[in-house]
Formats: structure tokens, sequence, C-alpha cells
């Protein structure tokens, strides 16, 4: 695909490279698209070692939710080959006290009932609460949750909570910044995603309403849109 941009897609916790289906075929025309899949890491650096060795010399990148957060570490790695940075559902704050006690029921559902169950507590809480009714979208979310094993998901998990203190990356990105997610979303909330704002320089925010958190799914075309805005 000569003269195209090159983009690199990471997804985040419980998602496979399915989640960018729509993006892949909308943006084709614009961009030459790849999007990666996570499993077997259990370390954010490792994960964005893992990624730029995939990726081409130079590429646009977004990161969603967990991928958010690999993005930041391939900027801190490497930040000359990273034309454009999408942060989408994305958050960067450190970790928080009694953070790991919350997370441990989850492990231990996955563990004891198995990653559907997982997916059945967990993903509806994530969704804008009018799509969680959509059969569709939450059977999308669950078939991908499903693809991990109750130890991946653990070592996810594991990323998360040994995560690098990302606050010091954010002054120095200088590539084009695009911040993007749902204004309902329970995770990446709409004061997370101004906090970026703030801390990335000449950062561009866009808040899609009636949106939880994944705006990939849940608003595909607003979702389209603000990513080809971003390329160019």
């Amino acid at each position: 695909m000569v003269g195209k941009k090159n983009l690199l897609l990471l997804p985040g916790s419980l998602c496979d490279e399915r989640l960018w289906a729509g993006q892949v075929r909308a943006l084709a025309e614009v961009c030459a698209p790849q999007a990666l899949h996570f499993s077997t890491f259990e370390s954010l650096p490792a994960m964005a070692r893992d990624a730029l060795d995939h990726a081409p010399p130079s590429f646009a990148l977004v990161g969603f939710s967990m991928g958010g957060r690999v993005a930041i570490e391939m900027m801190r790695i490497a930040p000359e080959r990273i034309e454009r940075l999408c942060l989408m559902s994305a958050s960067a704050h450190p970790l928080a006290g009694g953070e790991a006690a919350r997370r441990q029921p989850l492990i231990d559902l996955a563990h004891r009932d198995g990653m559907e169950a997982l997916a059945g507590e967990w993903l509806p809480q994530l969704v804008h609460p009018t799509r969680r009714a959509d059969p569709g979208l939450m059977a999308q979310l669950t078939d991908m949750a499903c693809r991990f094993t109750p130890a991946e998901y653990e070592g996810e998990v594991h990323a998360l909570l040994t995560r690098p203190d990302a606050r010091d990356v954010l002054p120095s990105i200088k590539c084009p910044t695009l911040i993007l997610a749902g204004a309902e979303d329970p995770l990446s909330t709409a004061a997370r995603n101004q906090e970026l704002k703030q801390a990335i320089p000449h950062a561009d925010l866009v808040l899609l309403k009636d949106c939880g958190h994944f705006p990939m799914l849940e608003m595909p075309e607003a979702t389209n849109a603000a990513l080809r805005a971003w390329l160019g």
C-alpha cells in the first residue's frame, strides 16, 4: 500500500484483533491498518516491545484501554517511530489503593466458573446502558473474552497492577494526538480524559455522547470519522 500511512491498532484487556474489524474495513482506503493481539505477556513494557517488534518502521498508533497504556510505553521506548497517537478509552492514573483487591474477585470468578461467567459479570458494566440488551454487541464482546484463558486474564491483570507510572511520558508527546472516549465510559471517565488532554501538549479531545467503553463497537461511524480526521 505505497503512499498510505501505516496504522497500528492495539486492543484492550480481553479483546483481540477482531475488535478492530470495522475500523480495518472503513479506514483501509486511507491507511494500511494492522491490528495486534496480546495474550501471553504479563507486563505492559513487554507488550510494548512486542508491538514495536511487529510494527513497521513508522506508523500511526491507536491504543484502546489497556492498549492505551501499552501505547504510552511505546512512546517511552521509541517516540521517533510514532507519527500520530490516539488514546481511546484510555487513562494514565497510577495504581490506586485497593485496586488489586477490587480486581481479585473477577480473577477468582474466571478460574472457578470460566471466562463466559466472567464476561457475563463484567462486560455489561462497561457498555452504555442502552446497549446492554444488544445481543450482537454483547455476543461479540463475549466471544472475544472467551478466546482467553483464566491464566491469560490473570496475566493481563498482573500487567495492569504492575504498570509503570505513565504520567512522566505524557508531557513529552509531540506528535498529533487524539484522545477519544465515550462520554459515559465508567472506566475511562470524562474527567480522566480531560486530565490526559491537559497533560499532552496540543492534544485534541473527542467525547462521544451516549457511548460507554467501546466506541469502535458502540458508535463505529462517529469513531471512524474521528480517526479519519486524526489521520489527516
